[in-house]
């Protein structure tokens, strides 16, 4: 691409996400520099050229998650998309689009564009066994455990859930449902959390809870003690709002693993044994939440995974 002096544009990935383009060079960090997600995403380099010089930009869209790299330099790394731009052709975010460039502003050059479709590598073995986004409800399956309905709602395609004040035992709006058979194979359950408030009380936590006949057996939680938010089990310090949790289970045992704002690579927390396998079910939950706030916890893109042995 070629940006005239204080050209503008912008490239749109399904349709509905525009990829700011327009010369920046010389600008502080923001989402309206080129290469950022419009009114979005940041990028977290300088890495424009000035304006009339060719650049190259490589953009990825994988579910709704972007990666930007421009002119040799991720800017954007494997970023959450959290609701459409403005420009977008529709508000649907899991409808199929195409990829348009605005025209509505100045003339900006573009070149040697290669469209490329991300396909699964069917060496990877990896199989999603369920997966619920909380479009618009919980999907078939799930089963809520002490609900309140006053207390759980569908927001900006997300499950919230209020932080009730409580413990494992007695804990509210716990959605549960069945667990894979760990005796057939190795298994990842998988949830981004992010908290909509910060957590003030001691213990007051959400993640993955696996129930093993009946009774809660283990957690994944992000969780305030003494002061300070940390992955649980491993006692990992987590500053990070959103965070997404992957516990991975076998017969007998299991790996507690993290990605602080659900980017990067997986941070292993713990490792440890579980009970045998019984009647198993896996939820997601909070508690231990202020009698006196209003704390609510945004549950996202859960999924159920087979690995490879």
């Amino acid at each position: 691409m070629n940006v005239p002096k204080r050209g503008n544009s912008g490239v749109y990935l399904r349709g509905i996400y525009e990829i700011q383009i327009n010369d920046s060079y010389g600008r502080k960090l923001d989402s309206h520099n080129v290469g950022g997600v419009y009114s979005r995403i940041a990028p977290t380099v300088n890495a424009e050229k000035p304006a009339g010089q060719w650049q190259t930009m490589s953009m990825t869209l994988w579910d709704r998650h972007v990666t930007v790299e421009l002119n040799g330099k991720v800017i954007i790394d494997n970023q959450p998309l959290l609701g459409c731009t403005g420009g977008a052709l529709w508000s649907d975010e899991f409808k199929p689009g195409p990829i348009y460039l605005q025209g509505d502003h100045t003339a900006v050059s573009y070149r040697n564009i290669v469209l490329t479709p991300i396909i699964k590598d069917p060496m990877s073995q990896k199989t999603v066994i369920f997966e619920d986004r909380f479009d618009s409800r919980p999907a078939a399956g799930w089963k809520w455990l002490r609900e309140d309905p006053q207390t759980w709602r569908m927001k900006e395609n997300a499950l919230e859930i209020r932080v009730e004040p409580g413990v494992a035992r007695t804990v509210k709006n716990a959605l549960v449902r069945q667990a894979p058979d760990r005796r057939q194979g190795r298994f990842a359950i998988d949830v981004t959390v992010t908290n909509t408030t910060k957590p003030t009380q001691q213990y007051e936590q959400a993640g993955i809870t696996w129930y093993n006949n009946g009774k809660p057996v283990f957690k994944l939680v992000k969780e305030l003690v003494d002061g300070q938010l940390m992955i649980i089990p491993g006692r990992i310090p987590m500053t990070s709002e959103t965070v997404q949790l992957r516990l991975i289970v076998t017969t007998d045992s299991f790996v507690a693993q993290f990605r602080p704002g659900a980017t990067g690579e997986f941070q292993t927390a713990a490792t440890g044994k579980l009970p045998p396998p019984g009647d198993d079910q896996v939820s997601i939950q909070c508690y231990n939440g202020p009698a006196n706030a209003d704390h609510w916890i945004r549950f996202d893109d859960f999924r159920i995974i087979q690995l490879p042995h």
